[in-house]
């Protein structure tokens, strides 16, 4: 739970000794952001949104879609982790303890959500995995990385740099760059949804989404800390998500509210989109 005492959707608190379909982690930090981001606000504000999701006693039996007109997560064990950080005074990036924290998260379950603050984090998410990672993303994040700088602007280029055994595709990228991308075959511009959509589908590897939501256009989702015009809906990122094979992690950022009406809007959307994402991938395994 986070500081609030709030579980996502009511779920019951994370315990060590046990196994999980499906564990929940928040990382409420914007340490990363370059922009004065308010996304360490955006875990908190998922979890209270969620909260009118919660069941009288956490439990198995899923939650009903009135627009699907089915039962979403039926029979998963659900649990919630509560918030995970660097310790006081150990702020060094990347963080090999708050690494070392989620992998014995990882361990206990079959699908790892993490609520992050800035994508900065999704270095440490990521840094004992391979296989391959589809970065859902208006920003490339592959500015030049100098050591003691890791942000939200270079996470992917020190991830390409030091995770030789991961593959990242990217969809959703658009507006200016300082000079054209640069490309390398570790790293895949999927120019297409078509093509986002069997990079997902591919069966065989294990597969990581990280969905910073400003990939989403603003128009739909306008609480994120660097808005570009001209994205996808948000219901061709779920449909995205939900295509996936494999899937070992979801790691959602860069959701910033501002504390108005339309941020609390826009957390239950992704709420719905966290429970039909786990849904369709967790249940057809």
């Amino acid at each position: 739970m986070n500081a609030q005492g709030q579980t996502f959707c009511g779920v019951e608190g994370w315990d060590p000794a046990g196994r999980y379909d499906v564990v929940v982690v928040g990382i409420p930090s914007s340490a990363g952001s370059l922009a004065g981001s308010r996304a360490c606000d955006g875990p908190a504000l998922v979890r209270r949104v969620s909260a009118v999701l919660a069941h009288r006693s956490p439990g198995t039996s899923g939650w009903f879609d009135l627009e699907r007109d089915r039962t979403l997560c039926r029979g998963l064990r659900i649990a919630d982790a509560g918030d995970v950080g660097p310790d006081a005074g150990d702020e060094d990036r990347p963080n090999a303890t708050l690494a070392a924290r989620l992998e014995r998260i990882r361990r206990t379950c079959r699908l790892l959500v993490v609520l992050s603050g800035d994508d900065s984090w999704t270095y440490e998410v990521m840094a004992t995995q391979r296989g391959r990672l589809l970065h859902l993303d208006a920003h490339e994040d592959r500015n030049p990385y100098q050591t003691g700088a890791l942000n939200h602007a270079n996470v992917i280029g020190r991830l390409l740099d030091d995770q030789r055994s991961l593959l990242v595709g990217q969809w959703g990228r658009r507006g200016l760059s300082p000079e054209p991308p640069q490309d390398c075959g570790r790293h895949l511009a999927l120019r297409s949804e078509a093509a986002a959509s069997a990079f997902a589908a591919e069966e065989g590897t294990e597969l990581h989404i990280a969905l910073d939501v400003d990939v989403v256009d603003p128009r739909e989702m306008s609480s994120v800390t660097c808005p570009l015009p001209g994205g996808p809906t948000l219901a061709s990122v779920e449909a995205l998500c939900r295509s996936a094979a494999g899937l070992q992690t979801l790691s959602l950022s860069e959701f910033a509210p501002r504390g108005d009406p339309r941020s609390l809007v826009e957390a239950y959307a992704l709420v719905q989109l966290l429970l039909r994402v786990v849904d369709a991938t967790v249940m057809r395994e």
